[in-house]
């Protein structure tokens, strides 16, 4: 087997980056690796008792924004998503009049998602990451499994063309209680006797 080393252009076959450690915070810039991530952080902080949700936006210049978030479906919606997402795509092409329903009912409800996660004060922070076409940029969602019921994949910017997730990728994360360490409860003492 032939080694192959690379002249004045790196490796065999062209100019390849390398990756030199740096401090932590060091931002990778291009031909060190890969972007940085900018995560959009949505974390719920608690829940009201009414079911809705108080959830802190975290964008990516240290600002912070509480907003109050409510499930934004109507009646109906759950069980048409519900609808569209499982049994639809067995028969694609049947059903036609309930797919463009189940098509306008889930962009009504990202928008309203939406409206209530950045239409307020968040609003300014995230349209200098939309106009940057959200370029390295993924959206966390972090809280319990309540939390989770949401459809946060179909969170819709009605200034965009296109649904956000396909700019903005989804990740969740849950929060699961931590389990309480507990002690046995003290038992007699039992003894054995063992003859052979």
């Amino acid at each position: 087997m032939r080694r192959v080393t690379g002249g004045a252009d790196g490796p065999a076959g062209g100019w390849r980056p390398t990756r030199r450690p740096g401090p932590p915070g060091h931002q990778v810039t291009a031909g060190e690796g890969p972007a940085p991530i900018t995560v959009i952080g949505v974390s719920e902080r608690s829940c009201g008792p009414d079911g809705s949700f108080i959830v802190r936006v975290s964008l990516p210049n240290d600002a912070k924004y509480d907003v109050t978030v409510a499930d934004p479906a109507v009646e109906g919606d759950e069980e048409r998503l519900a609808w569209y997402f499982e049994e639809h795509l067995r028969f694609p092409f049947l059903d036609q009049d309930w797919d463009d329903d189940a098509v306008r009912r889930l962009r009504a409800y990202g928008q309203r998602l939406f409206d209530q996660v950045f239409g307020g004060d968040a609003a300014g922070d995230y349209q200098m990451l939309a106009r940057q076409g959200f370029d390295g940029c993924r959206l966390q969602v972090q809280g319990t499994a309540a939390f989770h019921r949401l459809h946060w994949e179909a969170l819709y910017d009605p200034q965009l063309p296109d649904p956000a997730v396909l700019r903005l990728p989804v990740t969740r994360r849950v929060d699961l209680p931590l389990p309480g360490f507990t002690l046995p409860p003290e038992w007699p003492t039992l003894n054995i006797l063992v003859a052979s």
